[in-house]
């Protein structure tokens, strides 16, 4: 912004003008935000490692410069093992499908936090689903034994698996 000032003489009234500019700095007055507080995310159960999770979560800041440059981390909780997030891109990735099991855990709740170059920050959730895949065979359960009187025209038998 360009102001003008002019100094005036009162009694001779001369005056003399000074183009002012005004350069405006930007302070670090905003925190990141993300647009939800909770994310549903599914991933299938034993995915390869670095198996995008998701690449659409992103948090803002109307921060300039460095005040508006955004990190990502995954705060320490249940899961944080398991998945890895690219500090600038904000992509979740798979970091151990090996230990992606539905059939030992269904559901892992992360905390994703954003912080801007002045160290504000704020989180969001991630709820994320495995989905079953078929990897467990059936198994048949006891050992069976039938008699039948011959000429019989129906035989049944209820088999556990």
């Amino acid at each position: 912004m360009t102001v003008q000032v002019v100094a005036t003489d009162s009694v001779s009234q001369n005056f003399s003008v000074a183009m002012v500019t005004i350069h405006l700095r930007d302070i670090n007055d905003h925190r990141p935000t993300f647009p939800q507080s909770l994310y549903d995310l599914t991933v299938p159960e034993h995915s390869a490692t670095g198996y995008v999770v998701t690449s659409s979560i992103h948090a803002t800041d109307p921060d300039t410069g460095a005040w508006g440059q955004i990190t990502y981390s995954l705060l320490p909780g249940n899961g944080a093992d398991l998945f890895q997030v690219d500090p600038v891109s904000g992509t979740m990735t798979v970091r151990n499908g090996k230990l992606l099991d539905r059939e030992s855990q269904a559901v892992y709740y992360l905390t994703l936090q954003a912080t801007d170059g002045g160290n504000l920050s704020s989180s969001t959730t991630l709820q994320i689903h495995l989905l079953d895949i078929n990897d467990n065979a059936p198994v048949v359960s006891g050992s069976y034994n039938i008699f039948v009187q011959e000429e019989e025209d129906n035989v049944s038998v209820i088999i556990q698996v």
